[in-house]
């Protein structure tokens, strides 16, 4: 991905951060934070754009094992992880799976195309989260949350206009 921050909390102001990927092919593969990958941190952006990133996951199991494509623009994680985003634009950016197998033993999990939040607090105001998306391929895949998915933590969003994200819901 673009930007890995673990255990640290740089502010970050004027930034474009686009067209990064990650990628992983194995089962039960975790291909999270196409764009910035967060972990542990107190970080700040301000005036930010985060455009065209992408996780791709991969998987070709009968044995229950999964692909997990989380957090195209933004993968956020830890309880101690409090992050700001003020004036930021995270558009256009894509989580894809692909469940090679065809016996209903494996999954492609596709989550929070914009932003995926494991837990920790995100502070998301006066932005914009727009056009994210999700795509798959092959037998089994569960898409959720194309603008952002909250899976555990806390999400305080103010003035944030949530538009055209795409296959599934917004939120």
């Amino acid at each position: 991905g673009g930007i890995y921050i673990n255990g640290a909390s740089p502010t970050f102001n004027n930034c474009i951060i686009r067209d990064n990927e990650v990628y992983h092919y194995g089962n039960n593969s975790q291909p999270y934070g196409g764009g910035i990958y967060i972990n542990n941190s107190s970080s700040t952006f301000t005036n930010c754009s985060i455009i065209n990133n992408k996780t791709h996951g991969h998987v070709n199991n009968s044995s229950n094992e999964d692909t997990h494509s989380y957090g195209g623009g933004v993968y956020i994680t830890s309880s101690s992880s409090s992050i700001t985003m003020d004036d930021c634009l995270i558009s256009g950016n894509w989580n894809y799976g692909y469940d090679q197998h065809y016996a209903n033993g494996s999954r492609a999990y596709m989550r929070g195309a914009g932003i995926y939040l494991a837990n920790g607090t995100l502070n998301l105001t006066n932005s914009e989260l727009s056009n994210n998306f999700m795509s798959g391929d092959g037998e089994e895949r569960t898409y959720d949350g194309s603008g952002i998915y909250v899976s555990a933590g806390t999400a305080n969003i103010e003035n944030v206009t949530i538009a055209y994200n795409q296959a599934a819901q917004g939120i």
